[in-house]
């Protein structure tokens, strides 16, 4: 919790307000709302990539030795 609390003080407090603020003046307040869209699509492309090298090895090794102990195979 302490961590989350700290990312969200430093990285939303200081720069997507800011940066929000900057294109919403040069663009226009609906071209402002795609950072927090850039923020959400790293959030979900950081999960993506864990559940990817670590959930999904594990996921395929227990499906290879499921079919091997079927099968008989080592």
């Amino acid at each position: 919790m302490g961590s989350s609390l700290i990312i969200m003080t430093i990285i939303s407090g200081a720069m997507i307000p800011p940066m929000m603020g900057y294109l919403s003046d040069v663009q226009s307040v609906q071209w402002a709302y795609v950072v927090p869209l850039v923020c959400y699509f790293m959030v979900w492309l950081s999960t993506r990539m864990v559940g990817w090298s670590t959930a999904g090895s594990r996921r395929w090794s227990s499906r290879r030795s499921a079919h091997n102990e079927r099968n008989g195979s080592v």
